[in-house]
C-alpha cells in the first residue's frame, strides 16, 4: 500500500511493508511530519520585507514578493524562515549567513553516502500559467553513477528536471532564472525538489559520493543589506493564469480538474451520476451486467515510490494480461485542505487505467494533516471521524463509475498507522468508510485489510465493531510465499482455509471473496540469471496456488521498483524498464490461462510433485512443478504439449518422461483420465504434507536431512549442521547474525486447524560447550500475535540429551509471518544442539 515511508525488504523473516500512494521520495509527507511546511504565496500582491524587518523578527526571513506590473510576475523569495518551516530536507548541507555572518549551518546530512532532497511546496491563492526558478551557489557531491539536480512537479508525483549535473563542485548560479521559464500551467500547486541521486535506480537513497551544500540566503556584509541578503536566497517568479478567480471564488463546476468543495449536497454538478445497484444478482450475474466487476484475477499493485510512472507501466502491465491495478492517490493528495480538493492527479490515474483496460483498486489511505491527531499523516486517531466519512464520500462520488472496490487503510496493523487502540481504530474507520461508500453508491465494495497473514487482527477489528460491515478481505503474506520456496506449499495453501474459520466463527458471510493485495519476491537490480528465474517461479507459485484456494484476486508487488538500497527490488519491469523474467512468466500464465482461469483440482504426481488443473484459455492446463531441492518424474498416457515460463512449447509423446523440478511448466492436452482423476480431487485434502487430522502428536527431527512428519523447520539456514560419532543433528549458529539465534517452526495445518488453542511443545537439546550455560525461551503464535510463553529454560549440564515442555493455552497457528513458533536463544550465552521438537495438542484443544 502505499506505503509512504520506504518499505522494508520483503523476503522471509522481516516484517509488514510500503503500500501505497504518495509523492515520489519525500515530499509533503515531510511537511506533515514537521519537517516543512507549505509555502503560501498571494499572486499579484506586493509584501514588503528589509534586512531591519528580519533582524527585528530574530533572523526569520518571512514572506517577501513583489509584482512587475510590465509582466504581471509576481517575484516571490525563498525560503521564508529560518528554521526549517518552509521547506524539507534530507541528506544535505543548508547554509547561512546567520546574524554574525558565521555560516550557521541550518540542516547538516549525517553522512556523504545519502541521496539529498530539499523539497519546497507552494501554493498560490489562485492558479498560475508559467513560473521560472533561480537558485545561487551550490555545491555537489557527486560520485560514480550519481546525478544531482532541481525539478518541479504540480502534483507530488510526477516530475520534469530543470536541471541537471553530473560532476562535483560548486556550481553558482545553479540555476538562472533568464533559462528556466515554464510555461502551460494551470495550477494551484508547485513542488520544487533540489535532489542528488543514482542515476539508475533513484529510489536507492543510500551510495558513496552523495551530498548536496546550498547558501540559503546572502550575507548583508557583502554590500547593500537590503539585496544582498534577500537575492543570495532561491526565488520563484509566477505568472497568473488569465481569468483565472482566487481560492476564495467561484471554481467552475463542471471542471473536473478544479478543486471541489464537498457540499452536503452530494448530487452537485460535480458528483458523477449515481451507479444504479443491482438488486439481490448473484455475483456471475453481477459480473456480467456491471462493467467495474472483472473475474480476472490478474493484478498488480504498485508503492508510492515509483507509482508516478504509471504512465509508463500501464501498457506494458496490459500487454502482460494483467487486468487490476492497486493504485490511488493518498488523502493528504487529493484533499490537502479541509475545503480544497485536488483531484486532477487522481483524474489522470484514472483515466489512464481506462485507456489500458486496467480496474484501479482504490485504497483510502493515510491521514491527510489537518485531520490526523499530530499534524502527520499517520497518527491516529481522526481528529473528527466525519473528515473521514467525507473524504470516503468524496472519491466514491467522483470516481463511483471507474473504481468499484475500495481497501480501507494500509497495513494498519503495520506500521503505517500509529495509535493506542489499532484495533478499534480500525474499526471504527472501516465501518465510517462502510456506511458512507454505500450512502453514495450501494454497489461499492469496500474491503478490510492487513499486512502479512494477520488473521488475529482482523478477528480482533471484526468483534471490536467491523462486523457486517465489509465486503471482501485482504492479506498480504508476503513471508508465506517466501516459505514456498523452501518447500511451504501445504503451509501456504492452508491461507484461505483460515480466514474462512475466523469468519465462521465470527458468524460473517462465508462467502466473502478473499483478495491478496500485495506479495512479492525480491530480485537483484542488476541482472542475475539465477535469482531471477527464481523470482519468475515465486510469481507463478504465488497465482497458482493463491488461485487453486479460492483467492479471487491476486496483486504481485510491484510492477516496477522500488529499492530500499539493498541492492534487489520487487518490480517485474527493472529500473531501465527492460522486463524481468517474471514479467515474461506472467505474460505466458496470463495467455494460457486466460482471463477468467478456473481452478478444476489437483493431481500428485510421481507421489510428490505439485499438479493444479484449471480451464484455460483453450481447455485444461495443468501447472506442475517438484518440491524444493527434489526432482519428479511424470509419465502420460497421450501426448501433451509442455510450455515453460518463458513461453517456448514443446511436444511430449506418451509414455515420455517429464522430468519436473521446482520452476513450474504447464502441461497441456492432458489426456481425459488425468483432468477426470484432477477434478475428482476437488475439495479433498491436499496429500503432499500427509494427513495428520487425526494425529496426537508431530514431530522434526533434525539433522543432516531433515525427517518431518507433521512439522517442518522453517529457514533451516539459521541452523547448521552437527555431526556425531552415530547420527546428525543440528546447532544454533550465532555466527550468522541474530536470526541465529532462532529455530523456526510450522505445523501442518491438518494437525492444528484454525481454533485449536492448547499445545504441547517439547525441544530435546544439549549445551555444546558441556561446562557454560545455554538456554532458550519460546516464542509461539496466538490470537493476538506472536508472544513469549512463560518460563526461561536453562539447559541442565552434562554431555546428555535434555528435554523441556511448553504448554500454551492461547495458540492460533495460521502463519502470520510464515512460521508457528520459534525457539529464542537471543539472550543465551553460548550456542546448544537441538535433536528434535515435538508438538502435542490436548483433547480440549480444538474447543
Amino acid at each position: 500500500m502505499m506505503r509512504m515511508q520506504s518499505r522494508k525488504a520483503r523476503q522471509l523473516g522481516t516484517g509488514a511493508l510500503l503500500m501505497a500512494m504518495v509523492m515520489a521520495t519525500c515530499d509533503t509527507e515531510a511537511f506533515a511530519a514537521g519537517g516543512g511546511g507549505t509555502l503560501e504565496i498571494k499572486v499579484g500582491q506586493t509584501i514588503q520585507r528589509t534586512w531591519d524587518d528580519v533582524k527585528k523578527a530574530d533572523y526569520v526571513y518571512g514572506p517577501k514578493q513583489e509584482v512587475d506590473p510590465g509582466t504581471k510576475e509576481t517575484h516571490a523569495w525563498l525560503p521564508y524562515g529560518n528554521q526549517g518551516v518552509y521547506f524539507a530536507t534530507a541528506g544535505v548541507k543548508l547554509t547561512d549567513p546567520g546574524p554574525d555572518g558565521t555560516g550557521t549551518p541550518l540542516a547538516v546530512t549525517t553522512d556523504g553516502n545519502t541521496s539529498g532532497r530539499l523539497v519546497f511546496k507552494l501554493h498560490f491563492d489562485r492558479p498560475i500559467a508559467a513560473f521560472r526558478f533561480a537558485a545561487g551557489w551550490s555545491e555537489w557531491g557527486v560520485g560514480s553513477g550519481t546525478v544531482g539536480g532541481v525539478e518541479y512537479s504540480i502534483d507530488g508525483r510526477n516530475w520534469s528536471t530543470l536541471r541537471e549535473v553530473s560532476q562535483g563542485g560548486i556550481v553558482e548560479p545553479f540555476v538562472d532564472a533568464g533559462k528556466s521559464k515554464v510555461t502551460g500551467l494551470k495550477t494551484q500547486d508547485l513542488y520544487i525538489r533540489c535532489y542528488s541521486r543514482d542515476e539508475s535506480n533513484p529510489g536507492n537513497d543510500f551510495g558513496p559520493g552523495r551530498w548536496m551544500k546550498f547558501r540559503m540566503a546572502g550575507d548583508p556584509a557583502w554590500g547593500d543589506a537590503a539585496t544582498t541578503f534577500f537575492n543570495g536566497q532561491m526565488q520563484v517568479w509566477v505568472t497568473p493564469l488569465e481569468g483565472a478567480a482566487s481560492d476564495t471564488g467561484v471554481q467552475p463546476a463542471d471542471d473536473r480538474t478544479s478543486k471541489t468543495p464537498l457540499t452536503e449536497d452530494r448530487t452537485s454538478k460535480t458528483s458523477v451520476p449515481h451507479q444504479t445497484p443491482p438488486n439481490d444478482r448473484s455475483a456471475s450475474s453481477a459480473r456480467e451486467t456491471d462493467p467495474r466487476d472483472d473475474a480476472s484475477p490478474w493484478a498488480i499493485a504498485s508503492g508510492a515510490e515509483w507509482s508516478g510512472d504509471y504512465p509508463k507501466f500501464n501498457p506494458m502491465l496490459q500487454k502482460a494480461g494483467v487486468r487490476w491495478l492497486r493504485l490511488f492517490p493518498e488523502w493528504q493528495s487529493i484533499q490537502p485542505r479541509q475545503n480544497q480538493w485536488e483531484w486532477e492527479g487522481a483524474d489522470r490515474m484514472v483515466a489512464d487505467a481506462r485507456a489500458n483496460n486496467i480496474h484501479l483498486i482504490g485504497v483510502w489511505c493515510y491521514f491527510t494533516p489537518w485531520a490526523s491527531a499530530d499534524g502527520g499523516t499517520r497518527r491516529g486517531p481522526v481528529k473528527d471521524i466525519q473528515y473521514w466519512r467525507d473524504y470516503v464520500t468524496g472519491t466514491v462520488d467522483r470516481y463511483q463509475k471507474d473504481i468499484k472496490y475500495w481497501e480501507v487503510w494500509n497495513e494498519f496493523n503495520g506500521s503505517f498507522y500509529e495509535g493506542q487502540n489499532k484495533v478499534k481504530d480500525y474499526a471504527d474507520l472501516v465501518v465510517a468508510a462502510y456506511d458512507a461508500a454505500k450512502k453514495v453508491a450501494p454497489s461499492v465494495k469496500v474491503g478490510m485489510s492487513v499486512a502479512n497473514f494477520d488473521v488475529g487482527f482482523l478477528d480482533a477489528a471484526i468483534k471490536a465493531g467491523a462486523a457486517d460491515h465489509f465486503d471482501y478481505l485482504c492479506v498480504h503474506p508476503y513471508e508465506n510465499l517466501a516459505a514456498v520456496g523452501e518447500g511451504g506449499e501445504v503451509g501456504y495453501l492452508s491461507l484461505a482455509g483460515n480466514l474462512r474459520q475466523m469468519l465462521a466463527a465470527n458468524k460473517q458471510r462465508p462467502n466473502i471473496p478473499l483478495w491478496i493485495t500485495e506479495t512479492g519476491f525480491q530480485a537483484p537490480i542488476k541482472p542475475d540469471a539465477r535469482a531471477d528465474a527464481q523470482q519468475a517461479d515465486m510469481l507463478v507459485k504465488a497465482y497458482l496456488l493463491s488461485m487453486a484456494q479460492g483467492f479471487d484476486r491476486i496483486c504481485w508487488f510491484e510492477a516496477r521498483g522500488p529499492a530500499y538500497g539493498q541492492g534487489t527490488d520487487h518490480g517485474i519491469i527493472r529500473a531501465d524498464w527492460t522486463p524481468r523474467p517474471a514479467y515474461d512468466a506472467l505474460r505466458t500464465m496470463t495467455t494460457l490461462l486466460g482471463q477468467k482461469p478456473r481452478y478444476l483440482g489437483w493431481l500428485d504426481l510421481d507421489e510428490g510433485g505439485y499438479g493444479f488443473l484449471f480451464q484455460g484459455q483453450h481447455g485444461g492446463v495443468l501447472a506442475a512443478w517438484s518440491p524444493a531441492g527434489k526432482q519428479h518424474k511424470a509419465k502420460f498416457g497421450a501426448d501433451v504439449s509442455v510450455t515453460n515460463l518463458e513461453g517456448r512449447q514443446s511436444s511430449l509423446e506418451a509414455g515420455q518422461e517429464l522430468v519436473l523440478s521446482q520452476t513450474p511448466v504447464f502441461v497441456g492436452e492432458l489426456p481425459d483420465d488425468l483432468a477426470t482423476q484432477a477434478q475428482a480431487n476437488l475439495g479433498r485434502p491436499y496429500p503432499w504434507g500427509g494427513d495428520y487430522a487425526h494425529a496426537q502428536a508431530v514431530t522434526c527431527r533434525l539433522g543432516a536431512a531433515n525427517i518431518e512428519d507433521g512439522l517442518r523447520q522453517v529457514n533451516p539456514k539459521t541452523t547448521v549442521v552437527a555431526n556425531g560419532l552415530t547420527d546428525t543433528c543440528r546447532r544454533t549458529d550465532f555466527a550468522v547474525g541474530s536470526e541465529g539465534h532462532y529455530v523456526y517452526f510450522r505445523v501442518d495445518p491438518l494437525f492444528v486447524p484454525y481454533g485449536t488453542k492448547e499445545l504441547e511443545i517439547t525441544i530435546v537439546a544439549k549445551r555444546v560447550a558441556l561446562d557454560k550455560d545455554a538456554g532458550m525461551n519460546l516464542c509461539y503464535e496466538s490470537a493476538k500475535g506472536y508472544r513469549g510463553a512463560p518460563g526461561w529454560w536453562t539447559i541442565p549440564e552434562g554431555d546428555q540429551w535434555q528435554q523441556n515442555t511448553w504448554t500454551v493455552s492461547d495458540a492460533n497457528f495460521v502463519g502470520q509471518w510464515g512460521w508457528n513458533f520459534r525457539f529464542d536463544a537471543v539472550s543465551s550465552p553460548n550456542e546448544f544442539l537441538v535433536k528434535e521438537v515435538r508438538v502435542k495438542r490436548s483433547s480440549a484443544s480444538a474447543k
